[in-house]
Order: structure tokens, then sequence, then C-alpha cells
């Protein structure tokens, strides 16, 4: 086909095709099943510390009234099934739990279950069962406050999936034992993972096929033609299979996280496919438009990726991974628009052509958006700014937070489960408090002991705090029990040392090292608590250190435990991301400053990909949306496509701009062309991230949600500020200057260009035009009417008049043409003698030149003067030979 792909091209595609996607088939269907897995747990969120090997599960049994024996019995019955279960390394429960029992004048370790069963068991059973019931040590641990529920607290070790295994196979034993006294449920990390990771599933199941589903609708409607439809369609699969293979071949699974790559990959895939159909419709003739594209194409695709690339600094494991594997998605996206979409449509036997409707509208809208735009540039942009301002402010009001188990949807079984115990318990989210002794037993010395008290009893009196077990609760059951013969007033620390360890030697349960080392120099308070969003748990957390700071010297303190981690996660979320758009926009601007020549103009380019991001964070922080790791990803991905609509806009209006040599035209005909592919790239790309608004997690709903309408913001500021940009700024490119071939040392060897730099002298002559003359070829015309200027570049060219009067032969640095411009008719004729090339410009490029470059203008229009006064004066003298040698 003529207006195909040359056969070199084609076959080069295809290799590169088959090669990849044969490359990603085998890694992802190694053994002819899936190899990608999904991995939900909360480490997988953000940590990359090395994993605990422990998790714990609480089974829960509820009663409709006060436990009784009956209850107790089922309790134990329950406990031992699931003590049998692989991986559960240790119970604990109201029936097993060692504890010390006063018995006259003995202290008596036994479990509740020891004195029930015993041969000669109490008299009175219940009454047992209510002092081990109201058991301070047990209440709200073991036994929920309204003592109608007990918990059975199940250690799990491991690796991550047999303690995944380990959980499942507990959770089916519960489920299957709900006849009886008790009502049973579970929670803990591993089923909340595995729940969440169903739900990846089902989201993926969801996202990705409504995605496709919209994105062929568009293409259909637009282009109303089958082939185009599965020819885009076949590209943007082909380049989330590649991307999918990648995260394969690393070792990585899908998470929380890395589960946005497949539907970006899509976005991307889409909006590179159609600027290639744009092209191709627009040049009719696919090998002319993949060229007028390839530039854009190949530097959006960059600045795409370092927009997400910048969030590998991140501290969060998975957003690393995300950042990476956007990397690869993004190059694979371009790559395949590159290479896999143009061979099928190389097929077709005719171009595509948008659906008349949609042209028409799109052609007067961006009519209407260039007149108003245009003429009001300065106001435009100087709204743009206001606005960007007024976005900042609601950016610094954006808060870091996460919801993990309130991600989840309220009627899930697994969430219900997790909300009835920690009502019940006083917060299934627990964490801990590391104290820190200077020496062994240090932890001992009554005044120790009393700040662990303090620090205790602060605790509770927080509203965020459902309970806290420390060491002291042991020492102070043990003293009331030995040294106050069980009287409620002795429930207190013991006066000494001596005193304290005498009480732990002969009386303390194994229990009591849960809660501290052997040779006591640590300590732990665990603290329960029913928050689960982070921004909560880091206000409790903020006040909990500020009062370790105050504790006396010689004690050091630290926060641990899985809910610590993830306030630590979500608070390096702010500063990372900053960090990472601050990274992303400079390299960026750069970019773009090298691109188009001009750090000035680099800067202007910026501000229509600046003000969606910060709009985004203004969303954030006028509605209270906490910054989550899910939702900390859109500005990257924004920042990304949103330059790409920028870079395509402004790249077309400097070839345009030069073409038609009136800005305004070009203006609209460059938006005109752009408006088509990235409106449908805008539509395609809302419509598929909008399918996340049906996600079962709240933080996808959300991601959703504001990524389709920072994109659609990005829509409005690129066709609003884009064109006032390029009506203010002289765009030249990067590879304008390095396809412009002006001759050696130009600003010293033509007189036009003289005092210039070598800059400046390109400058001007990339704001002007270049111009073959092939041997033989009139340049000017004697009598013709004729505005435009000519300096020669190379070549040699002959002046002579109608009596075949031959006046000069002129070459390199001559100007010709701008007598007859001011008198409007050639005085003679200019024949190239050999090939030769000629910078072309007239008033218009002048007056261009005063506005944006006015040092530049002022010198050429004084050179022209000084060529102009030289001319006058030989005139004037007689001397022929330096009138013939520049004719008018």
């Amino acid at each position: 086909m003529e207006d195909g792909l040359s056969p070199a091209g084609l076959y080069g595609r295809l290799l590169i095709v088959l090669l990849l996607s044969g490359s990603a088939l085998l890694l992802l269907f190694p053994q002819g099943r899936l190899a990608l897995q999904v991995d939900s747990s909360p480490a997988a969120l953000g940590q990359a510390q090395p994993r605990d090997d422990q998790e714990q599960i609480i089974v829960a049994g509820f009663s409709a009234d006060r436990l009784g024996i009956d209850e107790i019995h089922a309790l134990a019955a329950m406990e031992d099934q699931l003590r049998s279960v692989a991986g559960v390394r240790a119970t604990r429960s109201l029936a097993s739990i060692r504890l010390p029992l006063a018995s006259g004048d003995e202290i008596e370790l036994s479990t509740l279950r020891e004195r029930l069963l015993a041969a000669h068991g109490p008299a009175d059973p219940q009454a047992a069962l209510d002092a081990r019931l109201t058991d301070p040590l047990l209440v709200g641990l073991l036994v929920s406050h309204d003592l109608r529920a007990a918990a059975i607290q199940l250690d799990l070790r491991g690796s991550a999936d047999q303690r995944g295994e380990a959980a499942r196979q507990l959770a089916q034993r519960v489920l299957q034992q709900n006849e009886g006294p008790l009502q049973w449920q579970l929670t803990g990390a591993p089923l909340i993972s595995d729940a969440i990771g169903e739900l990846i599933l089902e989201q993926m199941a969801l996202v990705l096929p409504s995605s496709i589903l919209f994105f062929c609708a568009l293409v259909l409607l637009a282009f109303r033609r089958l082939l185009v439809m599965f020819a885009a369609l076949a590209s943007t699969l082909l380049a989330l299979l590649w991307t999918l293979s990648a995260a394969v071949a690393l070792g990585w699974s899908l998470n929380l996280v890395t589960i946005v790559v497949p539907p970006l990959v899509l976005a991307l895939g889409v909006s590179y496919g159609m600027h290639v159909i744009a092209a191709h419709a627009d040049h009719q003739n696919l090998r002319r438009g993949l060229h007028t594209i390839r530039g854009p194409v190949a530097f959006s695709a960059l600045t795409t990726a370092i927009g997400l690339g910048a969030l590998s600094i991140s501290s969060l494991e998975s957003v690393r991974q995300f950042a990476i594997l956007g990397v690869i998605g993004s190059s694979a996206a371009a790559l395949a628009g590159w290479c896999a979409l143009p061979l099928m449509l190389h097929l077709s036997s005719r171009p595509p052509v948008l659906w008349p409707p949609i042209e028409s509208g799109l052609s007067r809208l961006a009519g209407g958006i260039v007149s108003v735009v245009v003429s009001h540039s300065h106001q435009v942009i100087a709204a743009g700014c206001g606005l960007l301002l007024l976005c900042l402010i609601g950016a610094s009001q954006v808060v870091p937070g996460a919801r993990y188990v309130r991600d989840l949807p309220e009627d899930m079984p697994v969430r219900q489960a997790y909300d009835r115990i920690s009502a019940a318990f006083g917060g299934a989210n627990s964490f801990h408090i590391e104290l820190i002794g200077s020496a062994p037993e240090s932890l001992l010395a009554p005044s120790v002991l009393q700040t662990i008290e303090d620090l205790q009893a602060w605790l509770l009196a927080q509203p965020e705090i459902g309970g806290v077990r420390s060491i002291n609760d042991f020492i102070k059951r043990l003293h009331q029990d030995f040294v106050g013969g069980g009287q409620a007033q002795a429930y207190r620390l013991p006066n000494s040392s001596a005193q304290t360890k005498q009480l732990i030697y002969f009386g303390a349960p194994g229990e009591i090292y849960r809660y501290a080392n052997r040779n006591f120099s640590r300590a732990r308070l665990e603290i329960r608590s029913p928050l689960t969003d982070t921004p909560e748990l880091q206000a409790l957390m903020r006040r909990i250190e500020d009062r370790l700071d105050a504790l006396p010297p010689g004690l050091d303190a630290a926060l641990g435990g899985n809910s610590v981690a993830l306030v630590q996660v979500t608070q390096s979320l702010t500063g990372g991301q900053l960090r990472s758009l601050a990274i992303s926009g400079l390299v960026i601007f750069l970019l773009l400053s090298l691109l188009f020549a001009s750090p000035r103009v680099g800067l202007m380019a910026m501000l229509p990909n600046a003000l969606p991001v910060v709009a985004y964070f203004a969303l954030l922080g006028f509605t209270g949306t906490p910054l989550s790791p899910t939702t900390a990803l859109v500005a990257c991905i924004v920042l990304g496509i949103a330059v790409d609509d920028t870079l395509h806009l402004l790249v077309r209006f400097n070839r345009l701009a030069r073409e038609l040599a009136n800005e305004e035209e070009a203006s609209r005909a460059a938006v005109k062309e752009v408006l088509r592919p990235i409106t449908l790239t805008t539509l395609a790309c809302s419509l598929g991230f909008l399918t996340l608004t049906a996600s079962p997690f709240h933080s996808q709903m959300m991601f959703g949600l504001l990524a389709a309408t920072t994109l659609l913001l990005a829509w409005i500021s690129d066709l609003l500020l884009a064109p006032a940009v390029s009506a203010r700024s002289s765009i030249v490119t990067l590879w304008d200057h390095l396809r412009l071939d002006l001759g050696g040392a130009p600003h010293k060897t033509i007189p036009l260009l003289q005092d210039m730099s070598e800059s400046q002298a390109r400058q001007f002559a990339l704001n002007s035009s270049i111009r073959a003359v092939s041997a033989g070829e009139d340049l000017i015309r004697q009598g013709e009417n004729g505005k435009d200027m000519y300096v020669v570049l190379d070549g040699q060219f002959r002046v002579w008049t109608a009596e075949e009067q031959q006046l000069a032969e002129v070459g390199r640095g001559a100007t010709l043409g701008e007598v007859g411009h001011f008198s409007a008719r050639r005085l003679a004729t200019v024949t190239a003698i050999r090939d030769g090339r000629v910078l072309v410009f007239d008033s218009g490029t002048l007056e261009r030149l005063r506005l944006r470059h006015p040092r530049i203008a002022a010198l050429v229009y004084r050179n022209l003067n000084l060529i102009q006064a030289r001319r006058a004066i030989d005139n004037s003298l007689g001397q022929s030979e330096m009138l013939a040698a520049e004719p008018g």
C-alpha cells in the first residue's frame, strides 16, 4: 500500500510484537496456568521490613445471656478442635488460661477447665465460673465486658502461605459449629487478607472488562470501523500482557496498590492508540501520520515514565513496585501503540475517518475555544495562575490516611465479625508499648512499677483505648491473693522489689511472660483499640508518644505492632508524595525546557499540567479525603497522561504556525487536530477509572472517582491553557533545532544575522522557514508583487533583468528581495545556478519576533537598515557592482 508501512517497518514491528508476546505468554502461563498471584496482606501494602512469622486469630463465642457452664464446655470443645489445626502454635481462652486462685492459705494455679472437670470439683461450679468471669485479668481480654462472650486467642506460626492456610481451616471449622449454646465468629489479619484478596479478584473481573467495553464502544462510535476497534483493542491488550508478564518475571504479586496497574496500562494504551489513529485519519496516510507524531509520542512516554518512576523513592514497597510496573506499563503502551497498532491498521484498505457528527461538533468546539482563548490569552493565563494558588491552599489541608478493615463492605461477614468482636472486647486492633529498663530486674523497682501504673492509668483514660494489659496486673493480683487474702483493697503493687520478686517466684503463671522478658529488663503494655482508620490512630499515637517522652530517665519506650507500622507507612505518604511530585515536576520541566529550547516556554508549558495535579490535592483537602496508598497514586498518573496531551497540542501548533504563518489559525487548527484524540482519550480513560466506583473497596472507589475527575480537569486545563500558552510563546522544539542546518557559523557569515549569538540566529531561522531551490528555478521574477525576503544559505544564484542583463552572481549570506518587499514590485529576476537553500521571512515574521524576542527583532531591523543603507550609499556613488550584488 502506498500509504502503508514500508517493508522494513512492517517486518521490524512484526518481529518486536511476536518476540514480546511469545515471551510474555511463556512467563504468564509457564505450566498452562496463570502464574500471576495476589498478595493482599498488610505487609504487601507497604512494609519493606521483613515480615513477622506470627499472627493472631481471635475466635469469639457469643451467648444470648451471661456465660454459664454449658457455654464453658462448648468453649473448651471448640478450643480443642482448633488446637489440632496445623500452623496453630498456641491457644488461650477463659477455659484454658492458668491463673492464680487463692485457696485458704495457698495459691492455686489452675485452669477453669481443670476446676470444673475435677473429680472433686467445686460444690458450686457456677460460683467458680463467676469468679473467673469477673477476674480483672480476663475481662476485656478473654471475656467480654458484658460477660456474654468468650474469646479464644490462637497464635499462628509459619510462612505467610502457611498462616493463610491455617486461617482458612480455622474459619471452616468455626463456621461449621454454629449449632449450640454459642454463636461463633472469628477475625484476624490472615482472614481479612483473604477477604481482600477475593475482592481484588472480583474487582479485576469487573474493572478490566468494563474498561475494555467502554474503550471499544468509544472507538467504534467515533470511527465506525470494526477493524479499527479490534486493532486498538489488540494493541492495548498486548501492552497489558507485556506489563503483567514483567510483574511475574520480577516475582511480584498484585496487591491493593499494584492492582491499579492494569487499568493504568489500559488508560495509557487508549491514549497512545487514539493519537496514532487520529494521525492516520488526519493525514490519510499511515506512514506520514506516524512521522508527525513520533516525537510527541516518544517524549510523552518518557515524561509519563518519569512521573510514575518518581514514586520509586517511596518508603512503601508496594508503591515502589507500582512505580516500576508503571514505567514498564507506560513503555509497553507506547511500544504497542507504535508497533502493534500500525501493523493492524496497515491491513485496512482505507484510513479511518471520524464520524461526521463528532467531527463537526469537535470542530465547532475547537473554533469557539480558540477564538476566546487566543484573544484573551493574558487573562486566561492569569486566571490559571490564580486558580493554581487557590488549589495550593486546599492541597495544604491534605492528611495521610488508610482504611484497611474499613475498606471492606459493611455487609461482608469478615468485617461484621471484626466489628462485633471489637465492640465486645474493647477493640480487636492491638498495638503495644515496649519499655526498656537500664539493667536486669530494673523494671521490678517500686518506682518503675509505679511509673508503669501511672502510664497504664493514663492510657485507660483515653477514649480511643478499650483495654490495656501489663505486668502490673499480674503483680497486683498476686499481692491481693498472697498478701491480702483475696481482699479487694489488697489489689495493689508491693512496697519493695524483694516482695515483688517473691510473689513472681512463688505464684506467677507463665502468662506473665507475655508481658515481660525472663530477666525483667523489658516489659510490654498491650493496648486494644476499636480504631482502624489511620488518621485517628495517628492522633492517638502522637498523644501516646508525647506521654512517653515524659517518662523518667533510665526508662526508654517505643510503640510497636502492626497498627503502629501502618500509621508510620501512611505518615510517609505525604512527604514521599511531595518529594515524588517535586522530582517528577522538576525533571519534566527540564525536559520541556529542552524540548522547546526555552526555560520560559518550559515553565509555561508546565502550567496546564501542574494545575490538575494541584487541583486533585485540593479536592482531597477540601473534601477531607485522606491520602491513602492508592489515592496517592492519582497525581503521578494524571501528570503523566496530561503532559501527553499538552505536548501533542504545542508541537502541532509549532508545525502549523510555520505552515500557515498565522498563529490564531495555527492554534485553531492545532486544537482541532488534537481535540479529537485527547477528548476520546479523556472520555475512555475517565469511564475506565469510573468503573472503579463499583469496587467494593472504599479506597478503590475514591481512586476511580478522583482519577476520572482529575483527568477531566486536565482536559479542560489543556484546552484552555495550552492555546493561551502557545499564543504567548514562541514554540520551537528540540527536533526543530536538531534538524535545522544553517551552515557553519551563521551569525558570522550572514550579514542579516550580524552580532547575534548562534542561538539567536537559530531562533530567527526557526521563526522563518527554509526553502529548497533547484538549479534553473526562479526564486524571484521581475515585475511580480511579493512580500517575502530571502537569505541565501547555500547554492549559487544569478541576478538578471528582462533585458538579459546579468547584474550579479550571489551566494551564501546574500539578502534578496528586501527592496521589492517595501516597494511591492520585484525589480529583477533571481534564478538558481545550482541547487541551494534560502531562508524565507516576511513582515509577519518580524512582527512575531518583535513581540516575543524583541532583542532578536531589533538586531534584524538594524541589520536590514545597514544593508539598505549600504545599498543606498552604493547607488549614490554609482557603484553598480554592489547594486547588482543585492537587487530588489
